[in-house]
């Protein structure tokens, strides 16, 4: 797929799957993790100064896929957060004057939304929330993950963005 293509279709693409929430795509947030992953490559010829940044946010994107793949929601969620904080950098740090740029970043911001709802979805399970509440009273770190989640998994904010996104 050439970057004309993605950068057009990208961002309809992924919210598409954000409008079939966690049911429909089950426990697999690996098509989400994708749309992070081969965005950011596709941005970083465009943004050669945040090479760097591009590079560690792919990798991290890998490894949260790993680590969820793996049943390992405590370490994903944290790698989560690690995630949201590199592509913060790499948005602040982008100038963001060109259209590609600008939507490429909002192509992953809205994946990683898609990643949330998944994720917020999975605390439904009595096991996982259980996990989540106890070491969310403990470690002020594991508070911060969750109230990222639900801020990014928030339904209002996703039906503003569906309803901006969507070509009329």
């Amino acid at each position: 797929m050439n970057r004309r293509t993605l950068l057009k279709t990208g961002s309809v693409g992924a919210l598409g799957f954000l409008t079939l929430g966690a049911k429909g795509c089950g426990k697999n947030l690996s098509t989400y993790v994708n749309v992070v992953i081969s965005t950011l490559q596709e941005l970083s010829p465009l943004l050669p100064g945040q090479a760097q940044f591009i590079s560690k946010a792919v990798g991290i994107a890998k490894t949260f896929d790993d680590a969820y793949r793996a049943g390992k929601f405590m370490d994903a969620t944290a790698l989560f957060e690690n995630l949201a904080g590199v592509i913060s950098q790499i948005a602040d740090s982008a100038g963001l004057s060109s259209p590609s740029v600008k939507v490429a970043i909002a192509v992953v911001s809205i994946a990683m939304r898609g990643i949330a709802v998944l994720l917020k979805d999975q605390t439904s399970d009595p096991t996982i929330a259980a996990i989540v509440s106890e070491s969310a009273s403990k470690n002020p770190a594991v508070r911060r993950q969750k109230s990222l989640v639900e801020k990014l998994a928030d339904e209002k904010e996703i039906d503003a963005l569906f309803a901006e996104a969507v070509p009329r």
